[in-house]
């Protein structure tokens, strides 16, 4: 089986790079050759190596310009490079570690002595990219876990300030206000609480998620039943605006998912579709399968988005303060959890939208075969 390291042998002399060459293809290494150092270069620029052997008697540029113009290159500079030498001065080599070498491999060459270097040192490489990757993964993370609390801390205040205002309000006016005014009040408290619970729950989700502490457990279950579960507990919410709620699935539609994921999902796709959904509107769930996956889709009939807006949804960072249709106050929060949740599948969650007819999102997740 071929492996996929390559190396890049630069010597002007073909009878060393035959002897090189011979070595690394019978322990299935990918060759690469230049005759100079200006062809080295010009390879480069296009080509990344694992490792460089590089000999330092070159005529125009030696070996170690060579070197020190690579370690110059943001691009190049992590790639090992061995120098390949007859001059085994302290000078030499001390020049070449300077340059940014890592290592020496003397000729004649000797075949045990070239592959445990090559080797060692294609070994040392991947540890590093691979503590480079991971860091550079937790810095990603670092930076969405500030953007997320960012984003908590701006939208919960909101909620907070409405919740004592107007409980503030009730408490000492309360005999002094009009039913009218009184039921406005009691309308921004309950929205306003109702906001503040989802906020709270999208942040423990989040935190779950984050550190591996959600409990992972799929099991097979009727997918009309537990719609009709989301349907009762999202009535009231469709009922203020007198939006039909309705399904379109076979009693027999099987599903295998974890169940509290999976209620999150549909709970926050059908709670997003009545929010922009005017009065009177319609918000429908169906679902379809075939032999390799299962799509659940939400859709209504309400206010849509714009394909830039779509293509935002799910870039954590990019939401921002949306209203409903009946000044209801979204953040995309729940969005990004029916990703995370989704993807936790192997799913994914689809978006189609037309501005002023309406939205579809769609949990699709793969075929898994029942046990």
């Amino acid at each position: 089986m071929e492996n996929l390291t390559e190396i890049l042998v630069v010597d002007d002399l073909i009878e060393n790079i035959k002897v090189i060459g011979n070595i690394l293809k019978m322990n299935d290494y990918k060759l690469s050759i230049a005759m100079n150092g200006k062809e080295a270069l010009s390879y480069l620029e296009d080509h990344f190596p694992d490792l460089i052997l590089l000999d330092v008697t070159m005529p125009e540029l030696n070996g170690f310009t060579v070197c020190e113009m690579i370690k110059k290159n943001e691009k190049l500079k992590n790639i090992p490079v061995i120098f390949l030498t007859a001059k085994v001065e302290s000078e030499d080599i001390l020049r070449g570690f300077q340059a940014g070498g890592v290592d020496y491999i003397t000729k004649p060459f000797n075949h045990d002595e070239l592959l445990s270097r090559v080797k060692t040192h294609i070994e040392l490489k991947k540890s590093k990219d691979l503590i480079l990757e991971q860091n550079e993964k937790l810095e990603k993370m670092n930076q969405e876990k500030n953007k997320f609390f960012s984003i908590i801390a701006h939208d919960i205040r909101n909620p907070v300030t409405a919740i004592f205002g107007f409980a503030d309000l009730l408490k000492n006016k309360i005999n002094e206000m009009s039913d009218q005014e009184r039921k406005k009040s009691i309308d921004i408290l309950y929205q306003s609480s109702v906001q503040l619970a989802d906020l709270i729950e999208h942040l423990l989700d989040w935190v779950k998620m984050q550190i591996n502490k959600t409990d992972f457990k799929p099991v097979l279950f009727f997918l009309k039943k537990e719609v009709l579960k989301v349907f009762q507990f999202q009535q009231l919410q469709a009922d203020m605006k007198k939006i039909k709620l309705y399904e379109n699935i076979s009693e027999n539609t099987e599903i295998k998912a974890d169940l509290n994921m999976f209620r999150s999902i549909l709970i926050n796709l059908v709670s997003n579709a009545l929010k922009f959904t005017p009065e009177n509107g319609e918000v429908k769930v169906e679902a379809f399968s075939d032999e390799k996956e299962l799509r659940v889709s939400v859709m209504d009939n309400g206010i849509g988005m714009e394909p830039e807006i779509i293509n935002k949804l799910f870039q954590l960072g990019s939401q921002h303060t949306t209203w409903g249709t009946a000044d209801e106050k979204g953040t995309g929060l729940g969005l990004l959890l029916c990703r995370e949740f989704a993807e936790k599948h192997g799913g994914k969650i689809e978006v189609k939208s037309e501005k002023g007819k309406g939205s579809t999102f769609s949990l699709v997740l793969p075929i898994v075969a029942k046990k």
